[in-house]
């Protein structure tokens, strides 16, 4: 189910990370044919929810 976000619902967060951290990222990213902001989401909404697993 797709939610609709609106910009009073959406925060920017810059993240400064290692080279090679990055490229294995955007790798993982590209596999499961997403945008890297997006496998991010998923990671931090399955961390939150205690199922670190599900990566």
């Amino acid at each position: 189910m797709k939610t609709t976000t609106t910009t009073d619902d959406v925060a920017v967060v810059v993240v400064r990370l290692p080279r090679d951290f990055r490229d294995a990222l955007k790798q993982r990213a590209a596999l499961e044919d997403r945008s890297l902001a997006s496998l991010l989401r998923v990671a931090a909404r399955a961390y939150l929810q205690g199922d670190e697993g599900a990566l």
